[in-house]
Order: structure tokens, then C-alpha cells, then sequence
């Protein structure tokens, strides 16, 4: 009869009871299940912050993009081990604080939730790396010879300040050469001091040019938008402009980008920098003399009334029923300049704005401009009239009733 096969414990593991007696083999065994565990916990921990820099980085291409902005790397590469990768001046990365109100990424260090701005915190910028000099806009280097043919300039402002900036630096390189050429073109022209004299005279024929020009120049005011504050910031300035495609870090920006600086606090020196492609000059920035030029406009003109049912200039009869009482109170001593009085025994202060609008409406009926064109009257027609004036229309309606 054969005899039952002993159980034999695999080679160099031992019986419970055996293993019970080896004094390290239970402390072996929970050092193992604490490393079991403390992987599994960082295994955890990576995949939660990978989502979030992801989650961060899918934000920060949106907010990229709005300002004109374009990443070279693909989201997926903004992983775990970038994430000491300072930008911009920053001292902590892009997604360390979140903004609950907006419910957007931003920085720790300045509270900014615009990826693409410098931080205001960080000072002076004239370190920073920025595209070749020979891709931003700078003092012309390029010669007569160099300059491209007027039919390639969209703009003939563009053109003209190229062609100017040509002509100095051809002027000032044949003063540098010793050969005597600057010379050949006249004895106007072999000096420098005349040179600099030059470049002072026309230079404000240039600033004009580059104004009225749709491109936009280095040094020259505009206002931009901030998509975080939601408003325009008017106290801004182009700082630089690229001629060429260039690539700044991970950013790339196409010809004709510009980099601009602005206040972001009116009552405080904080700066703020972003960068704006083409594509979106329309939405993102605008010229800031024209901004002034369309206030002045607005305050300048008065427009006329008249009567086409009458074929014949006359004022709104309602404001110029009321103003002729005013004067003929001013005339008694009964009332000061600036005052209406009105049938209900009240009196509407008339600021100096507005008397000066209708001053120079009533010098306007005199001359009869009819080019003007001419509107209806109160009764039967539309009228167009100074919103400011009708606005003191409707209120001298208003008490009479």
C-alpha cells in the first residue's frame, strides 16, 4: 500500500509555523504592504494633478487664442514634469490659483488670469527674451535700393514713412563711409548735425503718417481690450512689432503681430504686456487718437433743424420758444445766463455745453447751410437735433405737462 506523498514547502519559502519563528518575517511583510500602499497613493496623486494641468493648459490655449496667441506644443505636452517652468516673468506657474469668480485659471504670484501677460510684479521687462531685432520693428536699416515697389504697399502711408526712413539711413551710411560720398551729394548733406536735423523735422510728418495709417507702430498710443477686466485699457502703447514670422519660446507670432503695454490700473504703475496677432486687431485693439477724434466730433457738431414743410430753415420751436424767454429774462436781470424758465414756474440750469451748442446752432441757422439737409418740425416730421439738446427738449416738454 502506497504511502501518502508529504507536502513539501516550495523551495526557499517556509511553513507558517517555521516562518513564525523567523524573527524578521513579519515586519518584512508589512514594510511591503506600506510600499504597496504609499505607490498606489502617488500613482493617485499623479493622475489627479496630470488632469489638472491638462484641465489648465486647455484654458490657458482658450485664453491664448483670444489675445492672438498661439502655443507651438499640443496640450498633451504640457505634463507633469513642466510644471516648474516659469513664463513671462511669473514666480509660480501658470494654474497655481484659480479663480472662483470667473471661474478661470491664473497665476499665485499676481493674481492675473491672462497666460499670455508679463507679470506685474516682475518690473522692468527689457530683459525678457524677445524676437530678433531683425523681426521687430526698429530704425529702418533697409536702403533705396531694398525698398520694395510701391505697388506692394497696401497702404501709401506705409509706404511714404518706408521710403523717408530709406532715404536717412542711406543719408547717414554715406556720412559713416569715409570715401567721401556723402560729400558728392552736396555740401547739405555732409554733415550730421544736418542729418539729425532732418530726422527732427520730419519726424513728426512720420508720426502723423503712421497715426493715420490701419497698421499700427512702435510707440504709438492705443487702447486694447482686456477680455479679464472686461473694458478697454486706454492707457496703453505698442512696445514692439514684428516685421517677420518669429518665435518667441513657445509662442509664435506671425508679421505684423504686436506686443502691447498697458496700465492695468489707472491710479497705479502695475503693467500689463500682451501680445496681438492680426486676425485680431478689429476686436482687440483700436488707434487712440481716433478715439479722441470721434469725442472731439461729438462735441463739435450741432446739428441743424429745419422744416421741408416750409422750404425754409427753422429751429425746433419747443427749445427756441423756451430759449428766447431766457433771454429776454437775462435781459430784465430776472435769471443768469445759463438759465430756461419754464411754464410750471421752474427753471432748468443750462450747463455752459449746452449753451455754447445752441449758440453755434442759431450762428448756423443764420448762415443757412443748407447743405446740411433739412428735417421736419416738431409737429409733423422727425427731428434730428444735438442729443444733449433734445435730451433738455424732452425735459422742458416734460414740465410743461
Amino acid at each position: 500500500m502506497a504511502e501518502p506523498a508529504s507536502e513539501v514547502a516550495p523551495a526557499g519559502q517556509l511553513d507558517p509555523p517555521e516562518a513564525a519563528k523567523q524573527p524578521h518575517w513579519h515586519q518584512a511583510q508589512v514594510q511591503q504592504k506600506q510600499r504597496e500602499r504609499e505607490q498606489q497613493q502617488v500613482r493617485q496623486h499623479k493622475e489627479q494633478h496630470q488632469q489638472q494641468v491638462t484641465m489648465a493648459a486647455a484654458i490657458g490655449k482658450q485664453d491664448q487664442e483670444v489675445a492672438g496667441v498661439v502655443e507651438d506644443r499640443p496640450f498633451a505636452q504640457s505634463a507633469l514634469y513642466q510644471e516648474n517652468r516659469l513664463q513671462h516673468g511669473h514666480s509660480q506657474v501658470w494654474g497655481s490659483w484659480f479663480d472662483n469668480s470667473q471661474q478661470r485659471w491664473g497665476y499665485g504670484c499676481c493674481r492675473s488670469v491672462e497666460r499670455a501677460e508679463r507679470c506685474a510684479l516682475a518690473g522692468d521687462a527689457s530683459a525678457e527674451v524677445h524676437p530678433t531685432a531683425d523681426a521687430v520693428d526698429a530704425v529702418s536699416t533697409e536702403s533705396l535700393e531694398e525698398l520694395p515697389p510701391r505697388s506692394s504697399f497696401s497702404e501709401p502711408e506705409i509706404f511714404v514713412v518706408r521710403w523717408v526712413r530709406a532715404v536717412l539711413h542711406e543719408w547717414r551710411q554715406r556720412l559713416e563711409d569715409q570715401s567721401g560720398t556723402a560729400l558728392a551729394l552736396g555740401k547739405r548733406f555732409a554733415s550730421a548735425a544736418q542729418l539729425e536735423e532732418a530726422e527732427r523735422a520730419i519726424a513728426p510728418l512720420i508720426q502723423l503718417l503712421e497715426a493715420n495709417s490701419a497698421s499700427f507702430w512702435r510707440g504709438e498710443a492705443v487702447h486694447i481690450w482686456s477680455v479679464g477686466h472686461k473694458r478697454w485699457m486706454t492707457e496703453a502703447k505698442v512696445s514692439q512689432v514684428v516685421k517677420a514670422n518669429a518665435v518667441n519660446g513657445d509662442s509664435r507670432h506671425p508679421a505684423g503681430s504686436v506686443l502691447v503695454a498697458f496700465a492695468q490700473d489707472e491710479d497705479s504703475e502695475r503693467k500689463g504686456r500682451k501680445w496681438v496677432t492680426p486676425p485680431h486687431f478689429e476686436t482687440l485693439l483700436r488707434k487712440a487718437h481716433k478715439e479722441k477724434e470721434k469725442l472731439e466730433k461729438e462735441d463739435d457738431v450741432v446739428p441743424e433743424i429745419g422744416s421741408q414743410a416750409h422750404n425754409s430753415k427753422q429751429l425746433d420751436p419747443v427749445l427756441a420758444k423756451f430759449w428766447a424767454k431766457q433771454q429776454e429774462r437775462e435781459e430784465k436781470g430776472e435769471s443768469d445766463i445759463g438759465e430756461i424758465g419754464s411754464a410750471a414756474d421752474k427753471s432748468v440750469k443750462l450747463d455752459p455745453v449746452l449753451a455754447k451748442r445752441w449758440s453755434q446752432q442759431q450762428e448756423r441757422e443764420k448762415k443757412d447751410w443748407s447743405e446740411i439737409g433739412e428735417t421736419g418740425s416738431a409737429a409733423d416730421k422727425s427731428l434730428k437735433i444735438d442729443p444733449e439738446l433734445a435730451k433738455l427738449r424732452e425735459k422742458l416738454i416734460s414740465d410743461k405737462c
